[in-house]
């Protein structure tokens, strides 16, 4: 897993369009405030050194340096991984989608598999919303809508599609200095089930601390219909009751959140 991991990273990380690239390597630090807590990151450095990843403890005050909203208060230590990072999903698709293209694949868009098509054991094809496409291989790549394909041809599917919490601060005052999309590492509070990651001058935070918020894959809405996207529905406030650890950051204590999504 950590081998897949790292490819992934270096991956994206080659993929350009217009300059840009397609994984940013802003690192990550994920924080201890227990002795145990710091332990165990000393036990996690040394197995990520073990599979060739670049990671190590530093102490407080490194970091400090390295993200500006943490507070000396309760912090021994953290775990650093300069090479972790944001993956641009849609600008990686876009990428590796003219690619494929250029070398002889087509995509279509919009485009909503409503069947699987079969004779005698084989596939044969799709139906869609775009019409009838032969095939004599058909590969579902469908994710949170792989149950529903698998269905199509009575193959069940081991996967549970399961909602995340995610929201967006309102821009802060302590990040006004900043103009790129990214440049400080993700933060992480696992004894909280909390992590944070910068987006411009807001943050986006996300706790997994919750319920398990199962979707069943048919109540997905499909594109025409979702306001947004098929995987945004409905935020639960109700669901980030008992959400404590946020006061280790200094400006958690009167941001505004101006609009909250589910992801």
């Amino acid at each position: 897993m950590a081998q897949f991991a790292s490819q992934t990273v270096e991956k994206l990380y080659s993929l350009q369009h217009g300059g840009e690239t397609c994984f940013l390597k802003v690192g990550s630090l994920e924080i201890a405030t227990t002795p145990d807590r710091l332990a165990d990151l000393h036990r996690r450095a040394g197995l990520a050194i073990s599979v060739g990843i670049d990671a190590r403890v530093v102490s407080p005050e490194e970091a400090l340096e390295l993200h500006p909203l943490l507070v000396r208060d309760k912090l021994l230590g953290a775990l650093y991984v300069p090479d972790d990072g944001i993956a641009r999903a849609v600008l990686a698709d876009k990428v590796m989608g003219e690619l494929s293209i250029s070398r002889g694949a087509q995509f279509i868009t919009g485009c909503e598999v409503l069947a699987v098509d079969q004779s005698d054991g084989r596939v044969t094809g799709g139906q869609t919303t775009q019409g009838s496409f032969p095939a004599d291989i058909v590969v579902s790549c469908a994710g949170i809508w792989g149950p529903k394909i698998g269905a199509m041809v009575g193959m069940p599917k081991a996967i549970q599609p399961l909602a995340h919490q995610l929201c967006y601060t309102a821009p802060m005052a302590e990040l006004a200095g900043y103009i790129g999309e990214a440049e400080l590492p993700v933060l992480r509070h696992q004894a909280a089930d909390l992590y944070f990651k910068q987006r411009g001058q807001s943050l986006a935070v996300g706790w997994y601390g919750h319920r398990p918020l199962a979707v069943r894959p048919d109540d997905i809405l499909s594109c025409e219909i979702a306001e947004i996207m098929p995987s945004q529905i409905p935020f639960t406030p109700e669901d980030w009751k008992g959400c404590h650890g946020i006061l280790s950051l200094r400006s958690f204590r009167h941001l505004r959140v101006p609009a909250l999504l589910n992801r």
